[in-house]
């Protein structure tokens, strides 16, 4: 599973506890990191846009009440730089 997602050309990371815990190499390049180093250990959070971690939040909220596979929805992400960034994320436990 390790090479279909470091080979995957979608940003793709795990996280526990708001926590990046892994990040494939598309990640590292979406993210504005010269390495995975830079974003792992580090809040995942931190790289929601302000005006979206209320969604984000909620939707988080949705995993752990039982909901195994969040529905695309778009927001924005933050670089390293701090520029913001359209995306359409799921997530799924």
């Amino acid at each position: 599973y390790r090479t279909l997602l470091d080979s995957a050309p979608d940003a793709i990371f795990l996280s526990r506890d708001d926590v990046f815990t892994y990040v494939n190499p598309a990640a590292v390049r979406f993210f504005g990191a010269d390495d995975e180093r830079q974003l792992l250990g580090t809040r995942t959070m931190d790289r929601v846009h302000p005006d979206d971690r209320a969604a984000v939040s909620a939707r988080r909220g949705q995993l752990d009440g039982g909901q195994a596979i969040l529905t695309p929805r778009a927001g924005r992400y933050l670089r390293l730089d701090g520029t913001a960034l359209d995306v359409e994320a799921t997530a799924s436990v």
